[in-house]
């Protein structure tokens, strides 16, 4: 029986959300699924002795049209081969960025001779700049588990999924990886406030270990990748940036896993068209077969 492991870079939780809730579906339907941090595999210097699986899933949110750098960094380091078979899930705030694109990291995993079988994304909550209300991260991940279970079986079944993006998708994606530049270098712009308890979680979160803290000072290097995990997850909102503020990262955060399993948490009506963006996803979840 073939054995699935889904290789995730997830900064603020929402892709973590969607693997985990894949390899769940994976295994109820028998089979054997893991999910493993991707950052780990960056981390290493020698081989990935930990990708074990008949089959990989490469899991990562879309940042500016592309990958974020250290995923496509890592699998630039992957094993060659040619027989691995892989499948791509991309998580993003908006059903607009569908189409991608992975173009340049289909094209390394050519190269390495991984043989790339199927791709799709999952619309998640947006962490940038306008938070959903709780009732729309509801719905949301309601409609996640349930793409989920759509995305195990079309896996199972080996399904060609593959679509070949458009030119202007391409173009924009290539013209969008400027942003890397901005990661690099707005990563150092990066600043705690007073209200800091240093507690040291955005050191140990932080997926490139580009955050020190020295004598109760912080610094912050050249290896951001704009993930906003250290923003997103402190636990007294000391971090933002001199030069967005504090509006750059959602406020108040959400967390993912309170609003699913809150009962009394009502989702918001998928009919409400009065509701940010709900037509937008309404017509994604239609053309997935998710509704009727």
């Amino acid at each position: 029986m073939r054995t699935y492991q889904i290789l995730t870079f997830s900064g603020t939780g929402n892709t973590a959300f969607v693997a985990e809730a894949v390899a769940n579906a994976l295994r109820e339907k028998g089979v054997g699924a893991s999910v493993y941090p991707l950052e780990k595999l960056h981390r290493q210097k020698r081989g990935f002795e930990a990708i074990n699986a008949d089959i990989i899933g490469i899991a990562f949110p879309v940042h500016s049209f592309n990958p974020p750098w250290l995923v496509e960094q890592t699998i630039r380091r992957l094993p060659s081969t040619t027989c691995k078979r892989c499948f791509i899930i991309k998580t993003a705030g908006s059903p607009w960025i569908d189409g991608g694109t992975t173009t340049r990291l289909k094209s390394v995993l050519k190269r390495r001779g991984w043989k790339l079988f199927y791709e799709t994304m999952v619309p998640m909550p947006a962490n940038f700049v306008a938070r959903p209300s709780d009732e729309v991260i509801k719905l949301m991940l309601q409609m996640a588990r349930k793409q989920a279970e759509q995305i195990a079986e079309d896996i199972l079944l080996v399904e060609n999924g593959i679509k070949k993006p458009p030119f202007w998708k391409k173009l924009f994606a290539w013209l969008a990886r400027i942003e890397r530049l901005g990661a690099w270098h707005g990563g150092t712009m990066w600043k705690v406030e007073d209200t800091c308890i240093k507690c040291g979680r955005c050191v140990r979160d932080c997926p490139t270990h580009n955050i020190k803290m020295e004598n109760g000072r912080f610094t912050f290097g050249w290896q951001c990748v704009f993930c906003m995990r250290c923003s997103f997850f402190c636990p007294v909102q000391a971090i933002s940036h001199k030069l967005f503020g504090k509006w750059l990262c959602v406020k108040p955060p959400f967390d993912l896993k309170h609003i699913w399993e809150d009962k009394t948490l009502e989702a918001a009506d998928l009919t409400d068209d009065q509701l940010p963006r709900i037509r937008e996803l309404r017509q994604f979840w239609w053309r997935k077969g998710l509704i009727d």
